[in-house]
């Protein structure tokens, strides 16, 4: 059984996403997954994703500005713009996994984004950082879920990217949500351990948009990428790094 809590935390950030400009080799490559088309990692974001027209159940109508003043349209229109644009492999046919930086007034964090594990949450993550949705947003919540009689599979992570910026569950969003990617075939499953990264929900697994956790201590929660301060830590899945 799980008993759960959260507390409001607030803490600045912006991200950095490590491109020639912006720091050394932003990317390494990797291997391809085992039988995964590859045409799977460059999907159009009409295929990716459920829009306002078909929204998923439990989530609410978005809000018209953020917490930091810009426009949600603009943003979903800056990501659909975007989309196409970000590619995860190289000339030579190459996996890539492109590393952003998460500046904020504790330091510097790291993460690793892993497309072959969901290459959709990814390629989202990485628009809403080009289109500057993350610049002045906050970590707004400290979650903490334990497990009556299994103390082991509790989980503690830290939250952000909730457009109202109080870590709203159903009201998280740009008026778009991720088609969910956990356990599809072909696709890179990762562990859950101390630092990956991923995608916040509501009831339904087809919510994820714009907010994300850190995971602090293991759980069971989507996932798509990791980080730490300054550690390079594996990103997975149902989340997006």
């Amino acid at each position: 059984m799980f008993q759960g809590k959260s507390i409001s935390a607030f803490a600045g950030f912006y991200f950095c996403l490590l491109l020639g400009g912006c720091g050394a080799s932003p990317s390494k490559p990797v291997v391809s997954a085992t039988g995964l088309d590859t045409s799977r990692l460059n999907q159009p974001f009409s295929q990716a994703v459920f829009s306002a027209d078909t929204p998923p159940p439990g989530v609410e109508k978005p809000i018209d500005k953020t917490f930091t003043g810009k426009p949600t349209h603009q943003i979903l229109g800056a990501v659909r713009d975007l989309w196409g644009k970000i590619q995860f492999e190289d000339g030579q046919g190459q996996t890539i996994e492109p590393v952003v930086v998460l500046e904020t007034n504790l330091g510097e964090v790291e993460i690793t984004l892993q497309p072959l594990a969901a290459p959709n949450h990814c390629r989202n993550f990485l628009a809403l950082t080009q289109a500057g949705y993350f610049d002045g947003m906050r970590f707004d919540r400290i979650r903490q879920e334990d497990v009556t009689g299994a103390p082991e599979l509790s989980v503690s992570s830290l939250e952000a990217g909730c457009p109202a910026g109080m870590g709203n569950t159903g009201g998280g969003n740009l008026g778009y949500w991720l088609r969910s990617e956990a356990g599809e075939k072909g696709l890179t499953q990762l562990q859950m351990k101390k630092g990956l990264v991923g995608a916040c929900l509501s009831e339904s697994p087809d919510s994820a948009c714009c907010r994300f956790f850190v995971l602090v201590r293991s759980g069971f929660q989507g996932f798509f990428g990791g980080g730490s301060d300054r550690e390079k830590v594996p990103g997975t899945g149902y989340g997006w790094g």
